[in-house]
């Protein structure tokens, strides 16, 4: 088995993470990934030595479900609101997203966070959620949707 693909999701049973797979290096199959149920996550690099151990292990499952998968709606049902807001954090994000891999090392992404900072007087607290958005819900611009749904009564 082999973590191939960008978006993959993978579990590891050593510490029971669900990881999505950001960036595969071309050379030596390592690879950025990011915990998916971590609020606080940020990417982490995985070299193809601790991929390979993991399967000689038997410590890791590349067929765990995407809990992102699937679920975004179709864009004509997405209230123009919603859409609106979905653009404009996409439009900021898009430039540091193509920074790959600079984006996911700390050096890289708070040159970026430094110069949204200024520029778009945006919070560091801001440009991180949106990005931890993005990379754990599927590397979509849907991933940038407001969340009004979870919010009120039932």
């Amino acid at each position: 088995m082999k973590i191939f693909a960008v978006n993959q999701v993978y579990k590891t049973t050593l510490d029971d993470k669900i990881e999505r797979v950001l960036w595969l290096h071309p050379e030596d199959g390592g690879f950025f990934a990011i915990d998916i149920k971590d609020p606080k996550a940020l990417p982490v690099y995985r070299s193809g030595a601790y991929l390979r151990q993991l399967e000689r292990d038997g410590a890791i499952d590349a067929t765990v479900a995407d809990p992102w998968a699937n679920i975004w709606p179709a864009e004509d049902s997405i209230p123009l609101k919603h859409r609106l807001m979905r653009d404009k954090n996409w439009s900021l994000l898009r430039p540091i997203i193509l920074d790959q891999p600079a984006i996911f090392t700390e050096a890289g992404r708070g040159k970026w966070v430094t110069i949204l900072v200024k520029a778009k007087s945006l919070t560091h607290r801001t440009i991180y959620r949106l990005l931890r958005r993005y990379w754990e819900r599927g590397l979509s611009p849907n991933a940038l949707l407001p969340d009004y749904i979870n919010c009120g009564g039932p």
